[in-house]
């Protein structure tokens, strides 16, 4: 399991604060901030968010392939075929379009955080 540094305590409120002068407030809000960068953006969640695109795209797939089984079926099992490929790209398609929709909206706020 992955040990997380410990973040500094937050900073006091503005009447008390006792930063020895600027410098040392924008080396400690850099080590924060790269901390909370390394968290937030990295391989690790660009690699879940593909997994996740990768679901999406499969389920897509399996979908697109039973329209094709439908329109070349010549019996009932050939529908049944059809139609168990279409509920199994629906159900891989679905969470992987919402999982993938919630990293975007997450990343994006993080992303407008960080700026």
């Amino acid at each position: 399991m992955q040990r997380r540094p410990l973040l500094p305590p937050p900073p006091p409120p503005v009447e008390i604060r006792s930063w020895p002068d600027r410098e040392a407030m924008l080396t400690d809000r850099a080590l924060i901030l790269g901390v909370l960068v390394r968290m937030h953006v990295g391989p690790g969640r660009f690699g879940v968010l593909v997994m996740w695109a990768g679901l999406a795209a499969f389920g897509w797939l399996l979908a697109g392939s039973a329209f094709v089984v439908f329109e070349q079926a010549q019996d009932v099992f050939g529908g049944l075929a059809g139609l168990l490929s279409l509920l199994l790209g629906v159900g891989a398609m679905v969470p992987g379009i919402a999982f993938v929709c919630l990293y975007v909206a997450r990343d994006r706020k993080v992303r407008a955080l960080l700026v």
